[in-house]
């Protein structure tokens, strides 16, 4: 299991928090993040932001796509975006 943090006070990694959330993890990680929550708020604090933001996107309508935007899309040839740390050529 992923901690991060520094010194005794190790925290659930941010993705690893993020796989318990969706309900992703194995077993045995998902029992060492419960067992971890229980006595670490901070990182409670973060699962409940997790929840929080669901709860918000949950009240978001959807909206049909244009339906040229597809048709625009394949049309366009693909165009290289530079990685982190790299300029465009």
């Amino acid at each position: 299991m992923a901690l991060a943090g520094r010194g005794t006070t190790a925290h659930v990694a941010g993705e690893l928090l993020s796989a318990y959330f969706d309900g992703e993890l194995p077993v045995e990680d998902r029992r060492r993040v419960e067992a971890h929550l229980r006595d670490c708020a901070a990182c409670r604090a973060a699962l409940r932001a997790y929840h929080g933001v669901s709860a918000l996107l949950s009240t978001l309508g959807t909206q049909p796509v244009p339906e040229q935007l597809g048709h625009d899309l394949r049309r366009r040839p693909p165009t290289a975006v530079p990685h982190r740390g790299q300029t465009a050529a």
